[in-house]
C-alpha cells in the first residue's frame, strides 16, 4: 500500500513530508478554499518562533545544525509570503531578523543582504530610527561588506545605523531625566 506522506528518521527526529504530486494538489485545493494566506500567515509565525528559539538557545552544530539546514526552505517559503503583496511585513522583519545569525553563520551572505535590503525598502517611515531599522541596517552591512567589499553602500548603512543608534540613545536619554 502506498502512502501519500513520507516519513523520514534522522537524528532520533521524525519528519512527515507529502509526495510532491500530493503537496501540489494540496495547494491547488488550499488556494481553492481561500484560506492559503492564513495559513502562510501562520506558516511564516511558526518559522519566526523556530529561528528565534534556534538561532539564541542553541549551537550551530551537530543536529540542530542539520535541522536548520533542513528547515531552510520553509523560511525562504515564508519570506516569499511576507514580502508578497498579501503578506504580513510585520512577520517578515522579525523573521529575517530572526534568521540573519543562521544565514550569516552558514555564509549565506547575497541572500542575508537581498533580504534585508528587502525588508529595508519595504519598512514603514514609523519605523525609522528604531532598533528594528539598526538590526536589518546592520545585518545588510555584514552582509554587503563581506559580498560587495568595503564600498559606498556598506559605508550608508553603517552611517545610518549609527545615526539611528544615536537617536534611540538621544530619545532614552530624555525620558530618563523625566524618570529619574
Amino acid at each position: 500500500m502506498k502512502s501519500l506522506v513520507s516519513p523520514q528518521t534522522r537524528d532520533a527526529l521524525v519528519r512527515y513530508r507529502l509526495l510532491e504530486t500530493t503537496r501540489a494538489y494540496a495547494s491547488v485545493k488550499l488556494a481553492e478554499s481561500g484560506e492559503a494566506d492564513t495559513i502562510a500567515r501562520r506558516h511564516a509565525a511558526h518559522f519566526v518562533r523556530i529561528c528565534v528559539d534556534d538561532c539564541s538557545t542553541e549551537p550551530f552544530t551537530g543536529a540542530a545544525h542539520r535541522l536548520r539546514m533542513r528547515t531552510s526552505g520553509n523560511v525562504r517559503a515564508a519570506f516569499d509570503w511576507c514580502f508578497s503583496p498579501r503578506g504580513d511585513h510585520e512577520i517578515g522583519y522579525d523573521l529575517v531578523l530572526a534568521v540573519v545569525p543562521l544565514f550569516l553563520h552558514l555564509s549565506l551572505l547575497a541572500e542575508c543582504c537581498c533580504l534585508s535590503e528587502r525588508a529595508l525598502a519595504v519598512l514603514p517611515e514609523a519605523d525609522k530610527g528604531t532598533e528594528r531599522e539598526l538590526a536589518l541596517l546592520e545585518s545588510r552591512a555584514i552582509s554587503s561588506m563581506f559580498t560587495q567589499g568595503d564600498n559606498e553602500s556598506v559605508r550608508a548603512a553603517i552611517q545610518r545605523g549609527l545615526k539611528s543608534r544615536l537617536s534611540c540613545a538621544l530619545v532614552l536619554g530624555s525620558y530618563g531625566s523625566w524618570l529619574g
